[in-house]
């Protein structure tokens, strides 16, 4: 008996020595658990820090039982979460039935990516996918329409650019007037060979020499006064409730009596022999151009003519004549500016022969030459006249307005923001009194303020590379139902006086548009 109880202890004994021995060695890494040698994958390390400072599962401690007991009993794990995500869901669709209570919009915590945090990894994984495709799809809409032709001509439509637009890309530039002809009467206009070949070369011609021959043969081109000045009228009367880059009185105060008067006093003296006394009564190119273009779009408009006559196609090639005769990248005037603006009036009218693309290429053109001559900043601080302060205010607002208005049908972006703009409105020239003693704005004035607080950040929110929130498309929608027209008629009935007035049956009918338009 004392010998058995003798082994028995030096037997315990040994088995507690073996067992401490086993701890130690397990907790230093030396040998490995039963976790360890059951599972496939390495051993399983706690926390974010690295492996050389990470507590295993399989150390020794109360840690290891519960660590061991969550990784043995995957199957309460698994009932586990699903009692949470069920405990998840309740309390979304608590929060959904609250915020649908107080608000149109949708809850922070219900966004898409919060609401899959309830699901398995699978799941997950394919709605995080269709995310992602739908982001995708998104950003590919939000760029817009390229096309490449077959030998690399490229053309841009924004995303935000009118319907009609579109068609352009599968259309050519300059087709002919009549589908039944096979010719452009384009080439019947007679011009001399001179002219004709600086037309051709614009905006990139170098006149060296005969520049006084080209302006004699210019002028040369010019009609009748009676005509030019009925041409005048039906270009103020037809054209300028929608593009007014000069008012009558510039036209005929300042173009079309001087340009008169100096040929006629040219021909008195012989052309030969005559020469400008100084530099500044030299004949002006770009001030000459602007008369053939005013001509140009005035026979444009003209009811008396066809659309698109050749007499207003002969102007506007003697306008892009002159233009040519000084550069208009290098020190531009004022006429420059307004040359190259009613150029692009020109373009977008005469559609048989021309493009809104064409038009809009003109328009920033001339917005950038305005940027150049100080446009956008408001005149008054350099002390100029005031005749010359209204005229720029005009001139910069009339191109901000046509060159906005096409970037939106184009889907491209404008040259400038308001930010950078200080240039205030011309006075109110057509301000009218009711007779209830309220002041009644005129239409341009009120064409102006709806372009600057309106469409000008539509065209900003929506022509921006990132797609605009849903929150600033409703603010953007509330502007436009908030703004008041101003009390004039809209809509003439036949027993009105002004029924039979082109003018005024188009501004009435601009008023509405431009609200349905936006």
């Amino acid at each position: 008996m004392p010998v058995e109880r003798s082994e028995s202890r030096r037997a315990s004994r040994k088995s507690t020595v073996n067992d401490e021995d086993v701890e130690v060695k397990r907790a230093r890494g030396e040998i490995s658990c039963a976790e360890c040698r059951r599972s496939p994958v390495d051993p399983v390390f706690v926390g974010d820090a690295p492996p050389s400072v990470q507590t295993p599962v399989c150390r020794t401690g109360d840690e290891t039982s519960r660590f061991r007991f969550v990784l043995a009993d995957t199957e309460q794990l698994h009932r586990k979460i699903s009692e949470m995500s069920e405990r998840i869901r309740q309390l979304e669709d608590s929060i959904a039935l609250f915020q649908a209570g107080v608000s149109n919009e949708r809850h922070p915590l219900l966004r898409d990516d919060l609401l899959t945090i309830k699901f398995g990894p699978e799941v997950r994984r394919t709605v995080d996918e269709e995310h992602t495709r739908e982001t995708l799809a998104q950003s590919i809409d939000a760029l817009g329409t390229l096309t490449v032709g077959d030998h690399g001509e490229t053309k841009y439509y924004g995303r935000m650019g009118a319907s009609e637009s579109l068609f352009l890309a599968s259309t050519r530039v300059n087709i002919p007037l009549d589908a039944d002809s096979d010719s452009d009467d384009r080439d019947d206009i007679s011009l001399p060979n001179e002219l004709k070949n600086l037309d051709l070369t614009f905006p990139l011609a170098i006149v060296e020499d005969g520049y006084d021959s080209i302006m004699d043969q210019l002028e040369d081109q010019l009609p009748p006064q009676p005509r030019a000045w009925a041409l005048c009228e039906a270009y103020i009367a037809h054209i300028t409730w929608w593009h007014r880059p000069m008012k009558r009185d510039e036209i005929i105060d300042d173009i079309l009596i001087p340009i008169y008067n100096s040929v006629k006093d040219e021909s008195s003296r012989g052309r030969a022999g005559y020469r400008p006394s100084s530099p500044e009564s030299r004949r002006c190119p770009h001030r000459l151009a602007v008369l053939f273009l005013v001509l140009a779009t005035g026979a444009l408009v003209d009811l008396t003519l066809p659309p698109c006559s050749p007499e207003a196609e002969k102007y506007y090639r003697l306008g892009r004549a002159a233009l040519s005769l000084r550069s208009i990248l290098d020190s531009p005037e004022i006429e420059t500016v307004e040359a190259v603006a009613l150029m692009a009036g020109y373009h977008s009218v005469c559609t048989r022969r021309y493009s809104v693309e064409s038009a809009w290429t003109l328009a920033s053109t001339a917005m950038k030459l305005a940027q150049s001559i100080g446009l956008h900043r408001d005149s008054r601080q350099w002390e100029l006249s005031e005749k010359s302060v209204q005229r720029r205010r005009n001139m910069f607002w009339e191109m901000f307005m046509f060159e906005t208005l096409h970037c939106i049908a184009l889907g491209r972006p404008p040259s400038m923001t308001l930010s950078q703009i200080d240039c205030e409105f011309p006075c109110d020239d057509e301000e009218e009194v009711a007779e209830n003693g309220d002041t009644m704005q005129g239409y341009s004035h009120f064409k102006l303020t709806f372009f600057k607080d309106i469409y000008f950040p539509i065209a900003e929110a929506m022509l921006s590379a990132k797609a605009p929130s849903y929150a600033t498309v409703l603010d953007l929608d509330r502007r436009i139902r908030q703004m008041t027209l101003p009390p004039v008629k809209l809509y003439l009935r036949p027993d009105d006086d002004d029924y039979n007035n082109p003018a005024l049956c188009m501004k009435s009918y601009m008023l509405s548009h431009f609200r349905s338009l936006s």
